[in-house]
This record gives C-alpha cells, sequence and structure tokens, in this order.
C-alpha cells in the first residue's frame, strides 16, 4: 500500500511482474499459491499484474526437447532469452496501459 501511494504522490505509474521459477516452467503441476496471493494483492489495489509463467512455458515447449530459458545452475533467474520475454511483457503492459507517448 506504501508503494501504491508514494507512486501515485510521484505521479508514477505501477505494475508488477513475476519471474517464473524453473519448476513452474518445466513441471506440469506446481504450486500456484504466490502467484495466485500476489494477482489478488494487485488486483485489490487496481495495479496491473504480469505472471510470466505461460510465456516462459511456451516459449519453452516450442521445441522438443524443450527449450532452457534459465542461468544454468540457477532456477529463479532467466537467461538472456528468458529475459527477452520479459522485456517484452512489460513494454506489451506498458504499451496496454497507455504509458508510452504516442508512436512508441
Amino acid at each position: 500500500d506504501t508503494m501504491v501511494t508514494e507512486a501515485k504522490e510521484q505521479g508514477a505509474h505501477l505494475c508488477v511482474f513475476l519471474f517464473p521459477y524453473e519448476s513452474q516452467v518445466y513441471l506440469e503441476k506446481y504450486d500456484t499459491a504466490a502467484i495466485d496471493w500476489l494477482r489478488e494483492q494487485c488486483e485489490a489495489r487496481g495495479i496491473p499484474f504480469i505472471s510470466m509463467v505461460g510465456d516462459f512455458r511456451t516459449r519453452a515447449y516450442s521445441k522438443n526437447p524443450p527449450k532452457k530459458l534459465f542461468l544454468r545452475g540457477d532456477r529463479y533467474h532467466p537467461d538472456p532469452e528468458g529475459y527477452g520475454i520479459v522485456a517484452q511483457r512489460v513494454l506489451d503492459v506498458v504499451r496496454d496501459q497507455g504509458w508510452l507517448p504516442t508512436g512508441q
């Protein structure tokens, strides 16, 4: 709530995004509790929320065997291709929200 208030006071826009864990991308079933909780918190405050699990899964399973999208030995941080997915999704939301000047 403090973050929302301070962003509004500064005239800033706020968006929350969540990187997926490697297990959320490559395992068929995973615990969605953290995603669901964060989505609910954002919805209650009118903040756009981006869960990137679906985007990562789609990209990973575009090949067989699935593409690796995380740093080797690290289950939490995307590799360069994974960060490309993150950048595109954030840009899409920024555009969809009308937060960029026209024509960008």
